[in-house]
Parts: C-alpha cells; structure tokens; sequence
C-alpha cells in the first residue's frame, strides 16, 4: 500500500482533487519512504510564515475601529501613527492589530465589499460618529 500513493490517498479518504498539494506530498513522501528519493526536510516542514490568526474585536472595541475608520478612512492611503496609538490607548491591543484591521478595510472599499456591521451601525448611529463623546450613554454587550 504505501508504494502506491494513489491507494494510500483512498485509503485516508482522500484524492489528488481534494488536495492536489497534499497528494504531491504524500507521492513525495512515498517515494522518500520506497528508496527512490532522498528526504530534503525542507519539502516537509511547515512554512509558518504564511500562517496567520484571526483577531476578534469585541462590540465596543469595532465600535471604535469603525468610528475612527470612518472619520479617517479618505484622507490618505496610511493611517497617520498617532491615530493608531490613540485607538490602541482606548481599546488596549497592539499596533499590528490596529494596522491589519485598518487596512483590511481599506481592502474592502478598494474591493467593493465593505460593511458596517448591523450591530456597530446601530450603535454609531446614536453614537453620532464625528464626535469623540457619545451623544447619550451606551450599554455594550461584550460576547
């Protein structure tokens, strides 16, 4: 079995067109195992770099982002630093974040696809979102 990938490949539930990438490493790795090929670690360790997590904001914390997002968002292609360590003073998280949240959405309006989400527009909304104190005092459910 292990000298034929393609029956190796059935027998993990799986085919060259499910994951044409992982079958060309199981081939790989096959003939690694049968003598034919000499193993280069390189072909099997995991590129990290590419890897990348998702944040997640709370209600409050992207009723900020979107605030200053909005106010913000046409007057240059970067954002200027000092807006981004006073949203990072306000919701307390990291410059990284603050600066891939960011450009993501300029990604979305360059793309077509941006959106407030219903539950930050609402808020917003009475919020009144030029200003840097809200209208009238705002429960926020953090979930």
């Amino acid at each position: 079995m292990i000298r034929m990938p393609k029956l190796l490949a059935v027998g993990l539930n799986m085919d060259y067109y499910s994951d044409p990438g992982l079958f060309n490493r199981l081939s790989e790795l096959c003939k690694v195992i049968m003598g034919q090929e000499k193993m280069i670690q390189s072909h099997y360790t995991e590129d990290t770099s590419m890897i990348k997590t998702k944040i997640s904001f709370t209600n409050k914390e992207q009723v900020t982002l979107f605030r200053y997002f909005e106010i913000y968002k046409h007057e240059a292609k970067t954002i200027n630093s000092q807006v981004i360590t006073e949203i990072c003073q306000q919701i307390n998280r990291t410059e990284k974040e603050i600066k891939q949240w960011w450009y993501n959405r300029r990604s979305d309006i360059r793309d077509n696809t941006y959106i407030i989400p219903v539950n930050v527009k609402l808020v917003l909304n009475e919020y009144s979102i030029w200003s840097a104190q809200p209208q009238n005092q705002i429960q926020f459910d953090d979930k």
